[in-house]
């Protein structure tokens, strides 16, 4: 598998999603030994691709979630924290789904955590956002998180690609060239 069991269901739900190769396409191309088709080949390439320019763009959602806490913090001092917040959910929204779709699982994991903290946070003010809503500890944790999510970024690197399956056909050649060479 090239990233993990969790990636291999995503690459049939793409294909699916995309109509990549009809169902009758890709059974005739996969043999008995379970190996990929060109379809699969492809598009796990087209994943790992994604998957690296995501890892290239990460520090930058990460930056961005960090300038939106920062906003946050600074107007609890001042009053009225409900766009930041709500900026600040988003871009954390944001991270922790496409972290995972490409194989950060800790870096998903860190900004799901704030999302849900900062979620929290706001369903328990209700519609009274003041500086009050957010309290010490709170505010200590997304100063914790926000430090982790750094952390994982540099941790975690983009999952590598898998060396390919050979196809069927691939396969039928090497065998033919292995008899030719036994004669």
């Amino acid at each position: 598998s090239l990233f993990n069991p969790y990636f291999n269901w995503q690459v049939k739900s793409f294909r699916v999603k995309l109509g990549i190769g009809s169902q009758a396409q890709r059974l005739k191309g996969a043999s008995m030994t379970g190996t990929e088709t060109d379809a699969d080949a492809d598009l796990k390439e087209k994943l790992q691709t994604l998957s690296l320019k995501f890892a290239a763009t990460a520090g930058g959602r990460v930056a961005e979630i960090e300038t939106a806490a920062r906003r946050l913090l600074e107007a609890k001092e001042d009053g009225d924290i409900l766009e930041p917040l709500n900026e600040t959910i988003f871009f954390a929204h944001r991270l922790a789904g496409s972290a995972a779709s490409f194989g950060f699982p800790s870096l998903s994991g860190t900004a799901s955590s704030l999302e849900k903290l900062l979620n929290s946070i706001k369903s328990s003010a209700g519609g009274g956002l003041n500086g009050g809503a957010v309290s010490n500890e709170q505010t200590r944790l997304i100063k914790a998180l926000i430090n982790d999510l750094g952390k994982n970024l540099n941790k975690e690197k983009p999952p590598a690609a898998a060396p390919p399956s050979p196809s069927p056909a691939t396969m039928a050649k090497a065998a033919a060239e292995t008899a030719e060479q036994r004669l």
